[in-house]
């Protein structure tokens, strides 16, 4: 196609233009989830703490026959060389970061049609964004946060797709993570908004499996709808016991 120096000027100034704006949504490596955080106690006296401090926790596990969510606790770094508050700069701190939301898309390799089948009920099962609690985060330093990759309404919907497979199946969801932030100053459409790396945390996916054996309720586990232990409130990562399982004192 024939295009006049005219018209190649103005294409010019509009690549340009484009590649600016590009520019300012930072996806450089100002931000990174650097790793998966492991949650604080241990499985007799688990907590609902994501610390820095903990260990790394290489895959989630959720069963899904309680229909809860999945949470999952990330390390972020902010690798902005701080600045401190500059009186050139009016005071602020440019290195500072705001972490507000999170965009999440599952996939399931094993299985792609529950991802299919998931989709067809309602997209923003498999696909959506988070909003976050606002963290602030300065230069050279790392905050814990936490994110919700599987909503109660994915899990019942998982829960029901297991019943397809045989019993005792256990599958292994991947869930892409891309963390959103803001620098300080102007964030008017892309200006200022950072964009991190996408981080895979895989989360295996199981109906029953999780759940420990209950002797007093025969060969087949209680017929409750609530448990004891998991984390968070929801029957992930650690045992999960019927309530109707435990003895009163």
């Amino acid at each position: 196609m024939f295009v006049s120096k005219s018209n190649r000027r103005i294409l010019f100034g509009v690549f340009s233009l484009a590649a600016t704006l590009m520019g300012c949504a930072d996806q450089q490596e100002s931000i990174i989830i650097s790793r998966a955080i492991a949650w604080g106690g241990d499985e007799e006296d688990a907590e609902c703490l994501v610390d820095t401090a903990n260990a790394t926790l290489s895959a989630t596990q959720l069963d899904v026959f309680w229909q809860t969510e999945a949470v999952v606790g990330l390390e972020i770094i902010n690798q902005l060389a701080a600045q401190g508050a500059a009186s050139e700069n009016n005071g602020i701190d440019n290195s500072e970061v705001r972490i507000v939301e999170a965009d999440i898309s599952l996939r399931l390799p094993q299985a792609p049609q529950v991802i299919d089948a998931l989709r067809a009920i309602n997209p923003a099962l498999v696909d959506f964004t988070e909003e976050l609690s606002t963290t602030s985060l300065p230069g050279n330093t790392i905050a814990p946060i936490s994110v919700t990759p599987i909503s109660q309404p994915a899990s019942a919907a998982l829960n029901q797709q297991l019943g397809s497979f045989a019993t005792g199946t256990r599958l292994t969801m991947i869930a892409d993570i891309v963390v959103q932030a803001e620098r300080t100053g102007n964030t008017a459409g892309n200006i200022g908004v950072i964009t991190a790396r996408s981080f895979s945390h895989p989360i295996e996916i199981c109906s029953g499996c999780n759940t420990f054996f209950c002797p007093v309720c025969g060969p087949s586990n209680c017929p409750s709808t609530a448990f004891v232990g998991g984390i968070c409130g929801n029957a992930q990562d650690f045992g999960i016991v019927p309530r109707d399982c435990i003895a009163p004192e």
